[in-house]
């Protein structure tokens, strides 16, 4: 994986901006930056980029694109983020996409095979840009009279006066030197619901783990115990990838024991790692920065996944698989249940929160990782578990009182795999709560005279 940018000149481009997007990006972890135009490949050192021509960059931060991964061939160049679920490499899999007589280089294929990817391409004409069908991979565009730009987080465009905004997922936007064309490609969206059983709910996750297992033979897994996490843990395991679970949180919470108890019972080697409150203190600009606002929600659960992916870099992994996107579609949220007990369908809640999880949760882990040189893998987010997910019944997500733990469907497909009742059927807790994170936060800010929304304004500011 990789920082990537691209840049258009909609007027002169007096230095060569790209380079500033890609210097902005600071990662713990780089193997120099590389540069691609319609004509050929460049390094860093070669770039005197002051026209208004296409050009992508790539500054590689996690050892698989090492070497650089731009493509350059029949007068495009392009890079990209991300899996494919194919069986050849991602890179030999847009290389055979790519068409230059096509108006958006024939990458619409990729769309036709489910994969969680980013993209960015450049020809003599146009910057075209893509996200598949769920948004998992961050990408922003900016545009301004003079530039258009592209890059996987927003602090790139801004270090060049461009505002951010994110591209829409399952969507192509072709730039040229005067407009921008939005291609829609392919939506995932919701169809009538009706029951089903576990059998086709096993299948459907088991070969959606599979296809990240095939790529992934070894990784991380932030463990927290509950039934999401558990489950990760036991499809992965059974398909033969090398795990390391990685529980975190801070000094004395209470969760830990949850966690080493599922971890013992799957016969898995678990690093919990308790954090004392000076270590958040110190963290916070570091995370702030990850996640690019001062969003109180977003920094608590941002923060375990900047210390798990630190812990799972330094133990030699560059994957860190997470239980993401189950909540959304299986009905983990309190605020579902409650609606339903007032007598309310959360239907259209949930299937709105879908739509909004990559900007409100699924880019913050990714950006928190990404600068350990860790690249996060969310298998409830596979296209097949979404279309799962979107058509199954309410009643098979939520159940009728305060005491029925919520994911109904996940709790009892667990106990169908032979996983003990006091595991599957543990109550849910946000992972910025069982952490304690939040918590420490809240003091943090109280210690300070502030609240923490207004600490972490004020942080933000600084970084």
């Amino acid at each position: 994986m990789a920082y990537l940018a691209g840049l258009l000149g909609r007027g002169t481009i007096r230095e060569p901006l790209i380079l500033k997007m890609l210097d902005s990006t600071k990662p713990q972890h780089s193997d120099g930056i590389w540069l691609g135009t319609p004509n050929g490949l460049m390094d860093a050192s070669e770039a005197t980029i002051t026209d208004n021509n296409p050009i992508v960059g790539i500054n590689p931060v996690t050892r698989e694109t090492f070497p650089h991964q731009i493509l350059s061939q029949d007068g495009a160049a392009c890079c990209f983020n991300g899996l494919v679920f194919v069986e050849e490499p991602e890179a030999l899999a847009f290389s055979e996409a790519l068409d230059p007589r096509a108006p958006n280089l024939g990458l619409e294929k990729i769309y036709s095979v489910d994969g969680a990817y980013s993209f960015i391409a450049a020809t003599e004409e146009a910057l075209i840009a893509g996200v598949d069908p769920i948004g998992t991979i961050p990408l922003y565009y900016g545009e301004s009279k003079d530039l258009v730009g592209v890059a996987t987080t927003k602090r790139m465009l801004w270090s060049i006066g461009l505002p951010a905004n994110p591209l829409p997922r399952g969507h192509i936007l072709r730039f040229t030197r005067r407009k921008t064309t939005p291609t829609k490609v392919k939506q995932v969206k919701p169809t009538q619901p009706h029951r089903v059983d576990m059998k086709q709910v096993n299948t459907v996750l088991r070969s959606a783990f599979e296809d990240f297992a095939t790529k992934t033979p070894e990784a991380s897994l932030a463990f927290s115990g509950g039934i999401d996490s558990l489950l990760t843990a036991h499809y992965l395991d059974s398909l033969g990838v090398k795990l390391h679970l990685i529980w975190v949180g801070m000094e004395g919470a209470e969760e830990q024991h949850h966690a080493l108890q599922a971890a013992d019972h799957l016969g898995l080697k678990i690093f919990p790692v308790a954090f004392p409150p000076q270590q958040l203190y110190e963290d916070l600009p570091n995370v702030l920065q990850s996640i690019e606002e001062p969003n109180p929600v977003k920094i608590g659960f941002s923060t375990p996944f900047y210390w798990a992916s630190s812990i799972a870099c330094q133990l030699g992994d560059t994957r860190l698989f997470t239980g993401s996107g189950a909540d959304e579609l299986f009905g983990g949220y309190w605020k579902y249940l409650e609606k339903h007990l007032h007598g309310c369908d959360p239907t259209e809640e949930m299937n709105r929160d879908l739509i909004e999880a990559p900007e409100r949760s699924y880019h913050p882990i990714f950006k928190t990782c990404l600068r350990h040189g860790v690249v996060p893998l969310s298998p409830f987010t596979h296209p097949r578990v979404v279309e799962l997910g979107l058509r199954m019944p309410l009643e098979q997500k939520i159940g009728g009182s305060v005491e029925e733990p919520r994911k109904r469907a996940l709790r009892e497909l667990a106990i169908e795999l032979g996983l003990p009742p006091e595991l599957a059927y543990r109550k849910k807790k946000a992972a910025q709560y069982s952490t304690n994170i939040q918590k420490e936060l809240t003091k943090i800010a109280k210690k300070e005279g502030k609240t923490l929304l207004e600490l972490l304004k004020e942080r933000f500011r600084t970084v």
